[in-house]
């Protein structure tokens, strides 16, 4: 009688040990999976509009996703930013191609009159634990390979 409760005992043990291995796996996945969303959410927030009035209205959830320091870095009140970004735009409505994602990256593209789409920039990103980011940079994006067709190095 004690043998098969031990058997029954030692059964549950293993299940339990796959069941937790299982969440922890998924937990793990899910969380890159949201760290990469978040960056694409906000690249989106920052430029994907059809006007000025969803421009404000996209600030509003940029910073809900963004600490205070990353959002005051990131948001069209910065005048630096309204001038140099988003004047270039002359109210014209952008909208954001994702060209690749990753881990605390976004590679993309806009599509817009004022800019040629064959331009690519990058917005890379931290976050917390809480899924919010933390720390970000952005730029424009050179790459060597397709300026470079024949990967020809001088």
């Amino acid at each position: 009688m004690f043998q098969n409760s031990g058997r029954i005992i030692g059964l549950f043990i293993a299940v339990a040990a796959v069941f937790c291995g299982v969440l922890i796996w998924l937990s793990l996945n899910l969380q890159a999976t949201s760290n990469k969303d978040v960056g694409v959410l906000a690249v989106k927030y920052m430029y994907n509009f059809s006007g000025v009035g969803e421009l404000d209205n996209n600030m509003e959830g940029l910073k809900k996703i963004t600490s205070e320091a990353v959002y005051n870095e990131l948001t069209l009140d910065r005048t630096d930013k309204a001038l140099n970004v988003y004047l270039k735009f002359n109210n014209k409505p952008v909208s954001v191609v994702i060209e690749e994602t990753g881990p605390g990256y976004v590679i993309y593209s806009l599509d817009t009159e004022s800019i040629t789409r064959s331009r690519k920039f990058v917005f890379f990103f931290e976050t917390s634990k809480s899924g919010k980011i933390v720390k970000a940079r952005e730029g424009e994006l050179l790459d060597f390979y397709a300026s470079n067709p024949n990967n020809i190095s001088n």
